[in-house]
């Protein structure tokens, strides 16, 4: 179990977290498709996280934040999602018997609310804007004094989440590979909003504080 400080954003502290989850989760593999490679008119290492428990990298970060909780004595955990954090989430806290707590949107898929249930979490739905669902986990901090796991600021998670990248630039390299760039999708829509693409002459793109430097 792991206590006290929450891990550095940093180099070493991705590279401590691929430590504390080493068979934890799926070493998922790095794929090749020469289809996609003759679309994209380059050579493509495809990091299948897909094939990760809960179905997405999500699991590796909260893992962390859940062992961190639990070993400083948390009653329980709470956390607000649209995506795959709460799928995270729910069977984590339940691997190590913590009580959690999952709020999605009134519009979250019946498949996935079901899911999460199965997984053993309780599930609220409030609203279908990320305020209206902060409002609950806010109120249930309080009156149940359950502890958040923030999807997008909990250090633990950040690491976690690290560990895929740490991962794939391991993975390439063992084989003679070697990247000119990492290329992935940026989420948390419901956080920050989207400008259109191509901007508008004369339009700014910049609608959410830049992201700090990559620590891998």
């Amino acid at each position: 179990m792991v206590a006290g400080q929450p891990p550095p954003l940093s180099h070493d502290g991705v590279h401590e977290a691929r430590r504390r989850l080493t068979d934890r989760v799926v070493d998922t593999p790095v794929v090749r498709s020469e289809e996609l490679e003759q679309l994209a008119g380059a050579r493509l290492w495809l990091k299948a996280e897909n094939l990760q428990r809960g179905g997405s990298f999500k699991m590796r970060g909260v893992l962390l934040a859940v062992e961190r909780l639990v070993a400083a004595g948390s009653p329980g955990v709470v956390t607000q999602s649209t995506g795959n954090h709460a799928p995270a989430v729910a069977p984590a806290a339940a691997q190590y018997g913590l009580p959690a707590v999952v709020v999605l949107p009134t519009d979250a898929a019946p498949a996935k609310v079901a899911r999460i249930r199965a997984a053993g979490a309780e599930v609220l739905q409030a609203g279908t804007t990320l305020a209206e669902r902060v409002t609950v986990v806010d109120e249930l901090t309080r009156t149940r004094g359950l502890d958040e796991i923030d999807p997008y600021q909990n250090p633990d998670v950040v690491v976690g989440q690290g560990t895929t990248t740490a991962d794939l630039l391991h993975q390439v390299d063992i084989v003679g590979g070697h990247l000119d760039a990492v290329v992935l999708p940026v989420g948390a829509a419901a956080r920050w909003p989207v400008p259109a693409w191509p901007p508008q002459a004369g339009a700014s793109t910049s609608t959410a504080p830049s992201p700090a430097p990559s620590p891998l």
